[in-house]
C-alpha cells in the first residue's frame, strides 16, 4: 500500500466508525429512557409497598384525629395522576425512544 492509499483507507474507516457511534448514541437514548422509567416505577412501587406494610401492621395511624375522608380527595388525585403517568409510559414504550424519554 502507498501512503495515499493508507490515508484513504483510514478516512473510510473513520467515516464508518462515526456511523457506528451515531447509531449507538441513538440507541442509547431509548435505553436511558427505559432506565429512567424503570427507576421511577420502582420508586413508586417501593412507596406503595411501604404504605401497605404499615397499613397491614396497623401502624398507619392518623394524626390529629384526621379521618380517611380528610385525605380522600388527595388520594384520588394522586391515583389519577399515577394512572395517567402509567398510560404515558406505556404509549411511549410502544413508540419512539424520544417519546419514551419524554414520558419518563
Amino acid at each position: 500500500y502507498t501512503k495515499r492509499e493508507l490515508i484513504e483507507c483510514a478516512r473510510a474507516v473513520t467515516e464508518k466508525v462515526s456511523l457506528v457511534l451515531s447509531a449507538l448514541q441513538a440507541g442509547n437514548k431509548g435505553t436511558q429512557a427505559c432506565i429512567t422509567a424503570a427507576t421511577a416505577v420502582s420508586g413508586i412501587i417501593a412507596d406503595l409497598d411501604t404504605t401497605i406494610m404499615f397499613a397491614t401492621a396497623g401502624t398507619l395511624n392518623a394524626e390529629n384525629n384526621e379521618t380517611f375522608a380528610d385525605h380522600r380527595e388527595n388520594i384520588l388525585k394522586t391515583a389519577k395522576a399515577l394512572v395517567e403517568d402509567t398510560k404515558l409510559l406505556v404509549s411511549g414504550a410502544a413508540s419512539t425512544p424520544e417519546k419514551l424519554a419524554q414520558a419518563a
